[in-house]
């Protein structure tokens, strides 16, 4: 590589404006059950039509899933509630459950092409622990399989990696930084990592006409970038319910507190 220093330096290409960059990875870690997919959801929801995503500008269109975690109805109805239309379809290219495992065989290879006939803006892995094939807690296998099997994938897109953490034991406090399960080369090797904590059980309001109105609270920190920013937010998962049925008819994802953002 070579460079240039008569000119200024580039400036960042947003996806989701001082989130999510072009050519890198951001790992987004949560507990189990602390709704990354549904998070991840909303992000592309919002990319592909052209929304801002907590109060951010996007810009991209094309989203492109890789998903072995998640199950066919469970993602046909956040999808639906998150506003996603017949219009929407050409922007998303979703894979589900085909036993992808990015870091062995030609997965890498394969994942590649798809990309480069679908041109995605947007690259979601979810998660780290079922979509490769690598020793979570081997530090040297880790940074192998970004070097070798991830970063190849972002030359023109950004990526999204969910990843669990650890679950909290005895009087251990958890710090959003050190949380993520496995090797510490799951943050180490990420371009920047944005952690989600819960805040709280899920507050449900009864409506007028029996549908029920549920807030789901969560903390989202960025304890990683390589620009130095930082970010610590509360936000909410917000969806309505018809009487007795578990499925929302919509779903939002709302900002409710301004924190530090710098």
């Amino acid at each position: 590589m070579t460079f240039d220093f008569s000119g200024p330096p580039p400036a960042a290409d947003y996806l989701v404006d001082g989130l999510l960059e072009r050519g890198t990875i951001t790992v987004l870690s949560a507990d189990s059950g602390a709704g990354k997919s549904l998070i991840a959801a909303s992000m592309a929801v919002a990319m592909m039509q052209s929304r801002p995503w907590l109060g951010r500008r996007t810009t991209g269109k094309r989203v492109m899933f890789i998903d072995e975690e998640n199950f066919y109805r469970v993602i046909f109805g956040r999808l639906l509630a998150l506003g996603m239309t017949n219009e929407d379809r050409q922007n998303l290219l979703y894979f589900l459950r085909l036993g992808v495992a990015l870091g062995s065989g030609d997965w890498m290879e394969r994942v590649r092409e798809e990309m480069d006939d679908f041109h995605p803006d947007l690259l979601v892995v979810d998660t780290a622990a079922a979509a490769t094939n690598v020793e979570l807690n081997d530090n040297s296998a880790v940074a192998r399989l970004y070097a070798t099997s991830l970063r190849p994938l972002v030359d023109d897109a950004g990526m999204l990696l969910l990843h669990h953490e650890r679950k909290p034991q005895g009087s251990y406090q958890r710090h959003a930084g050190h949380a993520m399960m496995g090797a510490r080369q799951w943050a180490g090797q990420a371009d920047s990592h944005l952690a989600l904590e819960r805040l709280g059980d899920v507050a449900v309001e009864a409506l007028s006409d029996g549908r029920m109105l549920r807030r789901y609270p969560l903390k989202m920190e960025m304890p990683k970038n390589r620009d130095g920013r930082s970010v610590n937010e509360k936000i909410a998962i917000v969806s309505e319910h018809n009487p007795g049925s578990t499925q929302p008819t919509w779903l939002r994802v709302d900002r409710v507190g301004r924190g530090d953002l710098t």
